[in-house]
């Protein structure tokens, strides 16, 4: 993991996380995990969990004991220091071997047992305003990528013009049953942090820059505050009782519900009032610094993206449709996908059961299944191993991305969701 130099110099200067992520245009639990690794931030919780991960605990481990979810874990976790090819455990080493376990413990139990949610309190959606859906192209950035690593990309890892999935989606589907079908249609193995946000424009155009503009959206839009990883990631653990895709579809097609009580719009509103307060006191009202972009989960698609032809809504106490982009990140911001409505499409009239069933729909895909590495240019070293390597080495590397839910057959397109 290579560490951005930075983070830790806005740090120093700001002393605040939220303040330093805005500046440096990352996430805060980037931001967080960095000042981790580089001894510079600590908190009681990270504290706690360094000294399980001493313990040699793993992730799912520590989770289980502190009633909390593998991501909330690491999102109060150092990274681990590591190349691709280093003896040393690294953090996609301890999430591979967690997905070994899951997929050996699906093998040996029958289907169709759900996991338990018994303990979160499903709240009521607001039905869904129409019986539209949309075709949403699905790109994986690959600016990372020198023109060596692009080139590895296209060769073996059959992109031919950009690494993407076009998917059908019903306009009822939320931005939480969303994040699984991105999981499933790039092979993603959902063991990390996540976060959708809009594009810069929109989030300018929406806040003006003004703290009280954000905390008024709270609630409507945006996630007030993310302290509560908790409960953000509330039916993320996967128990092995039925396989790993199996489970993620559950995820993804509808009918849809949410039980995250802190993005509850009442439980928003109460959050921002008391967080403006806070800022009122310490004479920072006027400060951009402590606006967090994230979007709420539980909005629908209708409530975000634009109709072909549809004219943006005034925004006041309810969600309206005001864009055709977002951005989706995943893993501390190291993978990049931009969802994009495209417009005057034809293809869902020949899909009517997308809409009617709410089963979203792969109907093309550019680039083999992903192995969920720690970073893309990780991902092109082991295709560069596989295809170039000595016969040992591709042995090993391909016998490790198999047992960790990688698959070398190519798959049609409407059998990806």
């Amino acid at each position: 993991m290579l560490i951005n130099p930075k983070i830790v110099e806005i740090f120093k200067k700001t002393k605040n996380i939220q303040r330093t992520a805005l500046e440096a245009g990352v996430s805060v639990v980037t931001v967080r995990r960095t000042l981790l690794t580089v001894g510079e931030w600590s908190s009681p919780k990270s504290r706690e969990i360094a000294v399980l991960l001493e313990e040699g605990l793993s992730y799912r481990e520590i989770a289980d004991r502190l009633c909390t979810t593998v991501g909330a874990v690491e999102a109060y976790s150092p990274y681990r220091v590591g190349n691709y090819h280093n003896n040393t455990p690294s953090n996609e080493a301890l999430r591979c071997d967690l997905y070994r376990k899951r997929k050996m413990t699906a093998r040996g139990r029958s289907k169709g047992v759900k996991d338990s949610e018994m303990e979160w309190r499903i709240w009521t959606l607001d039905q869904p305003r129409n019986t539209h859906g949309y075709h949403l192209r699905l790109e994986l950035d690959c600016s990372e990528l020198d023109d060596k690593q692009m080139g590895i990309l296209k060769q073996y890892g059959d992109v031919k013009e950009a690494f993407s999935r076009d998917i059908l989606v019903p306009g009822s589907m939320t931005l939480h049953a969303l994040h699984y079908a991105i999981q499933r249609a790039f092979g993603f193995t959902n063991s990390h942090d996540r976060r959708f946000v809009f594009p810069e424009s929109v989030f300018q155009s929406l806040t003006d820059n003004e703290l009280k503009k954000f905390y008024s959206l709270a609630g409507v839009y945006f996630q007030p505050s993310l302290n509560e990883l908790n409960e953000l990631y509330w039916d993320d653990h996967y128990d092995g009782r039925i396989s790993f895709n199996s489970w993620l579809k559950e995820k993804y097609q509808g009918p849809y519900r949410y039980a995250a009580e802190c993005s509850h719009p009442e439980v928003c509103k109460a959050r921002a009032t008391e967080l403006l307060g806070y800022y009122e006191e310490m004479g920072q009202v006027d400060s951009a610094h402590w606006m967090m972009g994230d979007l709420l989960e539980s909005l629908r698609l209708e409530d975000i993206f634009l109709f072909s032809g549809e004219a943006t809504k005034q925004v006041t106490s309810k969600a309206e449709p005001l864009t055709t982009e977002l951005h989706y990140y995943y893993h501390s911001d190291q993978w990049h996908v931009i969802v994009r409505v495209v417009n005057d499409s034809t293809e869902l009239s020949a899909h009517p059961e997308v809409i009617s069933d709410e089963k979203p729909l792969c109907i093309a895909a550019d680039g083999h299944a992903l192995f969920d590495l720690s970073f893309l240019s990780d991902y092109c070293s082991f295709l560069n191993t596989i295809n170039n390597g000595s016969i040992a080495q591709r042995d090993i590397e391909i016998e490790k991305a198999i047992q960790s839910g990688w698959s070398p057959r190519r798959t049609s397109p409407r059998l990806i969701l």
